[in-house]
């Protein structure tokens, strides 16, 4: 039984290839730590042998850089590098978040019930936590709901958006206008696009 071809990932070769240039260091040299031919090395660099997990790890140990990065798993070199990248996605992830809340508070800020109570921005409580004020018709504060409460409020509020934009492009979006013959076909083309929709 024949033997199945190996994928090669070139930018690994190139990868290495990087940092042995950045640290000034030969392919022979290398070759040499790694008891390996320096023609492997070689292969490996351009492009023609895969970096196996066990040589990028060998690697990575010498030269304190992530084996994950020299297999092309990701673009951090080093785990500072990965650390402060996840920092930064989080600190993101956080302000989108905070704005995201923000605009969803002003929503519901403007949403009253039929006799005029409503919801709007809270605050903290030793006691109770987060809330969230109840407000009147007239905009006085009448009570509070804690805030795990508004956030589920929150979810399936979303949650009901969602379906109605789901709904709505089911059963009242169109094609972008054409003119001529070939926008009534593209019009038969799209009405069996969303009758798939539903499928």
């Amino acid at each position: 039984m024949p033997r199945k071809k190996v994928e090669v990932n070139p930018e690994c070769g190139l990868r290495l290839k990087w940092l042995l240039r950045e640290r000034g260091i030969k392919q022979i040299e290398l070759a040499k730590k790694l008891n390996y031919e320096p023609q492997h090395v070689s292969s490996i660099i351009t492009g023609k042998k895969r970096l196996t997990p066990e040589t990028a790890y060998q690697i990575a140990d010498m030269f304190r850089v992530r084996a994950e990065w020299l297999l092309c798993q990701d673009d951090y070199r080093t785990q500072e590098e990965k650390e402060v990248a996840s920092q930064k996605a989080w600190e993101e992830g956080q302000r989108v978040s905070a704005f995201y809340d923000k605009i969803f508070r002003c929503f519901i800020g403007g949403l009253e019930d039929m006799r005029g109570y409503g919801l709007h921005a809270g605050g903290s409580d030793l006691l109770t936590g987060e809330y969230v004020t109840v407000t009147n018709a007239i905009g006085d504060p009448v009570g509070a709901i804690p805030a795990e409460s508004f956030q589920r409020l929150r979810m399936e509020v979303e949650d009901y958006a969602s379906y109605l934009v789901q709904r709505v492009i089911k059963t009242e979006m169109g094609p972008v206008p054409q003119s001529g013959r070939e926008g009534i076909e593209k019009c038969q083309t799209f009405k069996n696009a969303v009758t798939n929709l539903g499928n």
